[in-house]
């Protein structure tokens, strides 16, 4: 990035864009997006029962290896990986048929399963072998084993694909990987018999469950080391959070309960019965409800997380395990439409549909214009992108703007400004990689700043490469990475 933090400093308010009469408008809810599925593994039948989450019906059932329990769902949805503990296998189905089409060897009793943002690769996790198998996803082969501690259970990818957390039951820490290197860079020491791990949207976190401990340790992932355990209820195993990052969801296998944390305050706000002997645990893209797998009893229940109750139990195979982030699915994409204020020289970008419709429709005397420029995004969370806060502020009247980003550490810090407002998540895009290049079924997204002129700052987005180079020509300033100018990435 090009200064963007000395620029807020300087300016004091500054990284807009947009004017004061939008602060008029409503924020509308975000799109509607497609569907997802769960995909729940019964360790004690030897298959798979996918869910339709719409309907909480099992449409499909795929059979797998032998003691399936691990599963991780392609970020685009394509793809499900499924740990079969008693073959040491990996199975990979194809969603759009519901077959395997691949079988992977890895190490002995592979038991937890994730994949990156980028879908390039799986990271599986070899109970008594004390060690992670890392696929390549084009290819279906282990490309790489990393030691880490003992009797790796869990595992989870961080957003940006960079770190990778293993829990070691047996050895009560969390291996850090470096996925760049296939090393550990880091050893955490935790709880008793750490079992199951996310990471919130963010980043900045990482949940793990200790099993003996009955508790929740909350990793700063800045720092490698334990900020706050949190008592839950008897045995934790399987944990989430939600695509807002406020809440995390634990499974409590002894207890049949789920414990409902507030990540702000690391509090328990509630602990929700469930069937018997809960493992996995998983929210939908939406937040709207959470999917718990009940070993004992055969089913799944469904909380609603507005009344957290459950709503619904749908029977499945003989001891559901579901261990990971069992639901997945693209959300659908959406345009964001860009706006010119002639008179102000101002540029303005949404993706939400009352506000297109509303200014598509002359509102505000049709000041704001479309410029015919448009880029794809996802209106709803998923595992590969990050969510791109608004912001509104009226500190350079009688001029006013808003403000994007879907950086963690620059959204904290304007939610820190006095003269800026938090409006909402606007959208959800992915971040480029460490090369400033974007990952297969991406483009790039270059941000340009006015540097303050005609009196107020702007920000410009496109994925037009020429239009870059023009507004650079006209005095404006790129923001992204120094080498590819990107600043993030958009589905195609």
């Amino acid at each position: 990035m090009s200064g963007i933090g000395i620029r807020f400093k300087k300016l004091s308010a500054t990284l807009l864009s947009l004017s004061a009469i939008l602060s008029l408008l409503l924020l509308p809810a975000p799109a509607a997006h497609a569907t997802p599925f769960a995909y729940i593994t019964n360790n004690g039948s030897n298959n798979v029962s996918v869910i339709d989450t719409a309907t909480n019906t099992v449409t499909a059932t795929v059979a797998v290896g032998p003691n399936p329990t691990g599963v991780a769902v392609h970020p685009a949805g394509t793809r499900v990986y499924v740990a079969n503990q008693s073959s040491n296998t990996v199975s990979v189905i194809d969603t759009a048929s519901n077959t395997v089409t691949a079988t992977v060897a890895v190490g002995t009793f592979p038991t937890g399963v994730a994949v990156n943002p980028a879908g390039t690769r799986v990271y599986v996790t070899n109970q008594a072998a004390n060690t992670v198998s890392v696929l390549d996803t084009a290819t279906n082969t282990v490309i790489a084993t990393v030691a880490v501690g003992q009797n790796p259970v869990g595992v989870a990818v961080n957003p940006a694909g960079t770190r990778v957390y293993v829990a070691n039951q047996s050895g009560n820490t969390v291996s850090v990987l470096d996925t760049p290197n296939n090393t550990v860079a880091a050893t955490v020491t935790v709880g008793a018999n750490p079992a199951g791990v996310v990471v919130n949207p963010t980043g900045t976190r990482v949940y793990v469950t200790n099993y003996s401990s009955n508790s929740v340790s909350v990793l700063d992932t800045a720092s490698n080391a334990v900020t706050a355990t949190v008592a839950v209820g008897t045995h934790p195993v399987g944990v989430a959070v939600d695509p807002t990052g406020t809440r995390a969801y634990v499974a409590n296998q002894s207890g049949n309960t789920v414990s409902v944390l507030n990540t702000a305050s690391n509090t328990v706000i509630v602990a929700v019965t469930v069937g018997a002997f809960p493992v996995g645990v998983a929210v939908n893209t939406s937040g709207t409800r959470v999917y718990v797998t009940n070993y004992s009893s055969n089913t799944v229940s469904v909380i609603d997380t507005a009344s957290n109750t459950v709503t619904t139990t749908v029977a499945v195979g003989n001891s559901p395990s579901a261990f990971g982030l069992f639901i997945g699915g693209l959300p659908q994409t959406v345009v964001a439409v860009e706006y010119y204020y002639a008179d102000w020289n101002f540029y303005f970008e949404t993706a939400f549909p009352d506000e297109i419709a509303a200014l598509d429709g002359g509102a505000f005397g049709g000041v704001f214009r479309r410029t015919g420029q448009t880029f794809m995004v996802w209106p709803q969370t998923n595992p590969s992108a990050s969510p791109t806060c608004r912001f509104f502020s009226t500190a350079f009247a009688p001029k006013s703007s808003h403000f994007y980003t879907p950086f963690a550490f620059e959204c904290a810090i304007v939610k820190t400004e006095p003269a800026w407002q938090f409006e909402a998540i606007a959208f959800y895009i992915q971040l480029a990689g460490l090369d400033g290049l974007c990952s297969g079924g991406t483009v790039p997204l270059y941000r340009l700043y006015n540097d303050g002129m005609g009196g107020a700052p702007n920000h410009r987005y496109t994925t037009s490469l020429t239009i870059l180079n023009q507004m650079v020509a006209a005095g404006w300033i790129f923001e992204g990475n120094g080498d590819t100018k990107v600043f993030a990435c958009v589905p195609q």
